[in-house]
């Protein structure tokens, strides 16, 4: 199992691009698997179950139509199950990190004020959001062949974009 998440860390770590991932459609799908199973595990401490499998599968989605509408714009649709198979491999990893800080900022976080352990996961749990921005523009210079901060501004509006849908469908936690 850590072989086949090797790549993906590799991509974190700007190493590697979603170039270097086969275009096969087995790896995409356990890569999807993960994303949305760990998106469950996350999403689940702020929502209800069901919801928040609803929540996490419409994410992993709206991945896929970045990325399927992105490298269409671009005439680059070959690309795709890499370009996929990476947002979502890397957005694994990355919420494999995520999860305890985000369950220890829950438990943390007493109502109506921030505990001073809250606002010290906090500074952590901001630096992967960054760090989520940095490999999803990585990934995207290769994968649309534009420069690394048109891929970050890219990946900084699509995070507010889906941040809104999903509020839209599914309402706040």
């Amino acid at each position: 199992m850590l072989a086949l998440a090797r790549p993906f860390v590799e991509i974190c770590l700007l190493r590697l691009g979603p170039q270097d991932l086969p275009a096969s459609p087995v790896l995409l799908g356990i890569a999807l698997a993960a994303h949305a199973g760990l998106g469950i595990a996350i999403t689940a401490l702020y929502y209800p179950f069901l919801t928040a499998v609803a929540v996490s599968v419409t994410g992993t989605v709206l991945l896929g139509l970045l990325a399927f509408v992105l490298l269409s714009v671009r005439g680059l649709v070959e690309r795709f199950f890499q370009t996929y198979a990476a947002f979502a491999g890397t957005g694994a990893v990355l919420e494999a990190l995520a999860l305890p800080l985000v369950a220890l900022l829950e438990t943390n976080e007493p109502a109506g004020a921030a505990s001073a352990a809250g606002v010290i996961l906090t500074i952590p749990w901001l630096a992967l959001l960054v760090w989520s921005w940095l490999v999803s523009g990585h990934i995207l210079r290769h994968a649309l062949s534009v420069h690394l901060t048109v891929g970050i501004g890219i990946s900084m509006a699509f995070f507010w974009l889906s941040a809104l849908v999903i509020h839209q469908m599914f309402g706040s936690p």
